[in-house]
């Protein structure tokens, strides 16, 4: 059991590549999404679904992520 707020500063992982690092995180109507700073400095949001978010380790601070076709 973990809450988003573990999540921060998390390297965040899409096909075996790093994409960036989980600065914050917020609630819009619907959902709770997570703010990704990529590597490139562009940010991202990705909604925190199981459908995204694939795999969560807080040990080691990563995430794997299926990203959404928009990104």
């Amino acid at each position: 059991v973990y809450y988003v707020h573990d999540l921060l500063s998390a390297q965040v992982f899409a096909d075996n590549k790093l994409v960036g690092t989980i600065r914050d995180f917020y609630t819009n109507a619907s959902e709770q999404v997570i703010f990704v700073i990529k590597t490139d400095g562009e940010e991202i949001d990705i909604p925190f679904t199981k459908e995204f978010f694939l795999e969560v380790n807080l040990v080691e601070k990563k995430v794997i992520v299926n990203l959404p076709e928009y990104i």
